[in-house]
């Protein structure tokens, strides 16, 4: 595959990054506590589908946003991480909607307890949907690992999805929240066109001529489907709050470092914990 996805036609772009969908949530993906804010009920994900349906923008998927000829005004773009068992409902509900998705694979849990296995994943690609990587074992923070093993996850997640699916992989998404210029390089080095990171906004970085970076809005399952709705419509204010709450988020993490734990136990700051 020689196309190169820079996405010159969007100049405006509002990417979901959801996890699991499930009513059964032990059932789907990883399952330490962090994860489960992070798990949508399926009543709750139909009604967030709803919402972006209604907001008169396409819901699209990077390969047929790259082949449209004309310029796209704004679009909405929806991606899932992880790659547990709940993909399968999660791509019916989205094509009942006529939409398809992103799923990015963490390749070391392919095909165990609660996670997809190798035909489940080629089985979404051939409806349509996109296959990423989301790193092999999906090591949080990332950005902390050697340049070598930044790389290597890379490349061996990708070596294991290219064999599934017998095409080159160019797209992948970071795991965890945070990412500095050693990621994006590891990313590009390792050959992905494509990289979606947990970033707030309605545009897109141009990392330099060989990848693009996707930013995404991450809902918690304790958002409501009006939220949804206002990202949706490309509203500024939802987005300047969420932007402005990570922003202090990181600032504090970085002033307590290994102390934050402590502090917010001391001080009860349930804002850090549940923003």
């Amino acid at each position: 595959m020689s196309e190169q996805y820079f996405l010159k036609t969007i100049q405006r772009i509002c990417c979901f990054g959801y996890h699991d969908v499930t009513d059964h949530p032990e059932t789907s993906g990883f399952q330490n506590p962090s994860a489960f804010v992070y798990k949508h009920t399926t009543r709750h994900f139909d009604s967030d589908l709803k919402a972006i349906a209604d907001s008169g923008h396409p819901c699209v998927t990077i390969k047929n946003v790259h082949q449209r000829e004309t310029e796209t005004e704004a679009v909405v773009m929806l991606s899932f991480d992880d790659g547990g068992l709940s993909a399968v409902n999660i791509a019916d509900t989205l094509e009942q909607y006529q939409m398809r998705g992103h799923f990015f694979i963490v390749t070391s849990l392919i095909g165990t307890s609660t996670f997809l296995n190798r035909e489940q994943i080629l089985e979404l690609h051939r409806r349509g949907h996109v296959i990423g990587t989301h790193t092999h074992t999906h090591p949080t923070p990332f950005f902390r690992n050697s340049d070598s093993t930044l790389v290597e996850e890379w490349t061996k997640s990708i070596a294991v999805l290219e064999d599934i699916l017998q095409e080159k992989m160019v797209f992948g998404a970071v795991p965890g929240g945070d990412v500095n210029d050693r990621v994006f390089r590891s990313a590009r080095d390792a050959g992905l066109q494509c990289l979606f990171i947990s970033d707030p906004s309605y545009t897109l970085r141009r990392y330099d001529d060989r990848l693009t970076i996707v930013k995404r809005i991450m809902p918690k399952n304790n958002w409501s489907s009006a939220e949804i709705a206002g990202f949706s419509r490309f509203q500024p204010r939802p987005l300047f709050q969420l932007q402005w709450k990570r922003n202090t988020k990181y600032f504090v993490k970085r002033l307590f470092g290994p102390l934050l734990p402590a502090v917010l136990k001391l001080r009860n700051i349930k804002f850090f914990r549940n923003g």
